[in-house]
């Protein structure tokens, strides 16, 4: 893998919402920014087997685990998993990405109490270099996935309903494509779940 497959992914609540995030200003690319919940380059630790192949299921299970490194939801709490499109990110220099959704039992209240819990406790235990890499950001953002099909969408920002405004949110083309995969798969008789 050595160039790494990113994973952009959409997690659906079993409210009907999806959760944004805002990436921090440390990141590599896209500081300041709002993805998508999911957004991060496949870990060979978590998708190679025993024998060192990258196989399906060790491909799911290296998404499960990018779900619970970045929102904090545990492999338990994930429902379905759905591939929606693969593509290249030409920001990127042409990086090969995988978009997905996947969808929780949770409530967005429960995933963003949990992701508020876990920040608590890492941030008392002074966190550690690869703690700190798992995280893109520390705020969550939930979006009714019903106002995501009316979305004004620009190649560098979203404008969507956010509670009872319209706001205008800078993102990445990868999170941008990632949503349209979705919005997509929504439009095509998609089940909302």
């Amino acid at each position: 893998m050595s160039n790494h497959l990113g994973c952009n992914g959409i997690i659906v609540t079993s409210d009907k919402r999806t959760i944004l995030i805002k990436r921090s200003k440390s990141v590599s690319i896209g500081k300041s920014t709002y993805a998508t919940s999911v957004g991060a380059s496949m870990k060979a630790k978590y998708a190679l087997d025993g024998h060192q192949a990258f196989t399906l299921p060790g491909l799911k299970h290296a998404i499960l685990c990018e779900i619970e490194d970045e929102l904090k939801i545990p492999a338990k709490h994930i429902t379905d998993l759905l591939f929606l499109a693969a593509y290249r990110d030409l920001v990127e220099g042409g990086k090969p990405q995988l978009a997905f959704a996947a969808y929780t039992s949770l409530t967005s209240d429960d995933v963003l109490i949990n992701f508020t819990e876990s920040l608590s406790r890492k941030t008392a235990a002074c966190w550690d270099k690869e703690s700190m890499e798992l995280e893109d950001g520390k705020t969550l953002l939930p979006i009714d996935i019903s106002d995501l099909p009316h979305a004004v969408i620009s190649q560098n920002a979203i404008k969507v309903r956010v509670g009872k405004q319209s706001r205008k949110l800078p993102m990445m083309p990868s999170a941008i494509a990632t949503i349209i995969f979705f919005i997509m798969y929504l439009d095509n008789g998609g089940i909302e779940q």
